[in-house]
């Protein structure tokens, strides 16, 4: 956390890995304690806020996202201090991305009045400019989920969208890239952690507290679940999982009944050296130990 005397460096945990593993469960839970706040896919700030009233977009607290009093008082800040409320915070200039992105996330800190900020962005590109910077103190949580649940998710979307099965395929060899790099780059940094979705679901206590101590705090399990402190304002979220007890939340496990021999046994068989470095089940059709 930051001291008194670094009062300009910002605590983010930066949550790293493929979409549609978890990361907005993972980001609720965080968020629901004393000193942390989530903010969602921050990267895509002004491309939600420039079409919020066009596309009607809503804050995860369920208001429109343009009327959010929360959401309000940040832009009325950047709007005091930058001239402006819509910042690029994908600009890649080293200088533009360290000035508007502090700028954006020390405004969530001051209004939320909680220290360490839930960056749920997920971007290689973002992550490293975060570390480059002097302004920003980075927790990586790389998260995980089996990359033939993630590849299943992707296709049930295809197929919706009239593409054909090959998308499936195309999201496996994706996912064994993106992670294997993730791995590769950031494994050995003092602020990763490595994280399945499938442990976080079954014992979220555990693997929130391997954050929190990064983040030299204590985790209150009390609040994880509770509906009357969790309350999350990411304007590129949603509510499904806030606040549901842990009874609501359970592992989706379509894809083991879904997922056709010949799917599984090809895919399986394209990402075996991956399955096994991350503790996944290689053929038999089962969720991890």
């Amino acid at each position: 956390m930051t001291s008194s005397a670094d009062e300009k460096v910002l605590d983010i945990i930066y949550i790293m890995g493929s979409g549609r593993s978890g990361s907005t469960l993972l980001s609720s839970m965080l968020g629901s304690q004393r000193d942390i706040v989530c903010a969602g896919e921050v990267y895509n700030y002004m491309n939600f806020f420039e079409s919020a009233e066009a596309r009607s977009r809503k804050c995860s607290c369920g208001e429109a996202l343009l009327q959010c009093d929360y959401w309000q008082q940040i832009r009325d800040r950047l709007k005091q201090q930058k001239g402006t409320e819509l910042l690029d915070l994908k600009d890649t200039d080293r200088h533009t991305f360290d000035e508007n992105n502090h700028a954006l996330l020390s405004a969530i800190r001051d209004v939320s009045g909680k220290p360490v900020i839930v960056d749920s962005s997920k971007r290689h590109y973002r992550l490293k400019l975060l570390l480059k910077s002097g302004l920003f103190r980075v927790t990586i949580v790389h998260l995980i989920r089996d990359a033939r649940a993630y590849a299943y998710s992707s296709l049930v979307t295809a197929r919706k969208n009239g593409e054909s099965d090959t998308a499936y395929y195309k999201k496996i060899l994706q996912w064994q890239k993106k992670n294997i790099g993730i791995k590769a780059i950031y494994g050995r940094h003092p602020r990763y952690v490595q994280m399945r979705y499938e442990d976080l679901v079954r014992n979220h206590e555990a693997e929130l507290e391997r954050v929190m101590r990064l983040c030299d705090l204590t985790l209150d399990t009390g609040r994880v679940f509770d509906p009357s402190v969790n309350q999350s304002h990411e304007f590129s979220g949603n509510s499904g999982f806030i606040s549901k007890g842990l009874d609501e939340i359970k592992l989706d496990t379509r894809y083991l009944e879904s997922l056709s021999a010949r799917q599984w046994l090809v895919s399986s068989t394209l990402v075996a050296p991956c399955l096994t470095l991350f503790g996944y089940p290689v053929f038999s059709r089962g969720v991890p130990a």
